[in-house]
């Protein structure tokens, strides 16, 4: 039962995420009234700064490559809103296994540390499905495969892949499934700005080509305007435990195909009194490296 007085963590409250859950659960007349925690590693920059200024949000150092600090947030929340990073930089610099294997920390770090609070009611994490086993074992995406072994502790499962089952260890008693709910995260919107979704123009006067590593009419999970609606599917879902504890929900507003998206932007082109055609050109990665190296 949500109760007027809660508490709840928000982890990485300075990232779009964390912003967005933030914003929309001081918005909500159930949620407005909960003493929010804003979780960060950098507690004394400015943006931290502006949010301790408004009223029931107190800012918390935490820092999710220490447990003790995740644990000392943690006191007494009913509510976590638990979000991890992937970290590119230690990708590129130390390869696949060692990116993976430090979210995965990261991610164990905060769940283990939420299982040891009594106090808890509800912990969302924000993740991603397995393309891993969605493919059949075809595709192994490091930000995707990184999630899956926090995943499968959540949910008491044993769906892992053999880098991961090196690194997952159950432990009975830990997993808190009665309690928590895993948000998988669509498309953000704003990667369509992003140079790999720019327009390509073609030979022909006033044509261009979106050209993507997909297949053009697979449908894929768009999360919309991620600053707003991360905030609204979290609200909803501690506004309604009973329908999402033990379960995936999805965060999308749109489930569609690259030539459905691309014919969408063409329309909202010509809406606009823009007199061009854009299509939607599946490519290769040597299509890929061409097209950019000419750019």
């Amino acid at each position: 039962m949500i109760e007027a007085k809660e508490t709840v963590a928000i982890v990485g409250a300075l990232g779009t995420q964390g912003a967005s859950v933030i914003r929309t659960l001081k918005s909500s007349p159930m949620t407005s009234q909960w003493k929010m925690r804003a979780l960060t590693s950098s507690p004394q920059s400015d943006s931290a700064r502006a949010l301790s200024e408004q009223a029931n949000i107190s800012i918390v150092y935490c820092d999710v490559n220490e447990p003790e600090t995740i644990r000392e947030a943690f006191q007494g929340c009913t509510h976590i809103f638990a979000n991890t990073a992937f970290h590119g930089g230690t990708l590129f610099a130390k390869g696949q296994q060692a990116a993976e294997e430090l979210e995965h920390g990261h991610s164990m770090n905060l769940l283990r540390a939420a299982a040891e609070r009594k106090s808890l009611k509800h912990l969302i994490r924000s993740t991603l499905t397995d393309s891993y086993a969605s493919s059949q074992g075809k595709w192994k995406v490091p930000h995707f495969v990184s999630k899956q072994g926090a995943n499968a502790y959540i949910l008491q499962v044993d769906t892992l892949t053999t880098t991961q089952r090196g690194n997952y260890k159950s432990q009975a008693g830990e997993p808190e499934v009665d309690k928590s709910t895993l948000m998988a995260i669509g498309v953000y919107g704003s990667n369509f700005r992003n140079h790999s979704y720019r327009l390509v123009k073609k030979y022909a006067k006033d044509e261009y080509v979106v050209q993507l590593l997909c297949l053009p009419d697979v449908p894929f999970s768009i999360a919309g305007d991620e600053n707003e609606n991360v905030g609204i599917l979290v609200r909803a879902i501690f506004e309604q435990p009973e329908k999402s504890i033990g379960t995936w929900i999805a965060c999308e507003s749109e489930h569609i195909s690259c030539r459905q998206w691309v014919a969408c932007l063409d329309a909202a082109a010509k809406s606009q009194g823009v007199q061009t055609s854009i299509t939607f050109e599946e490519c290769t990665t040597c299509n890929l490296s061409k097209r950019d190296g000419a750019s």
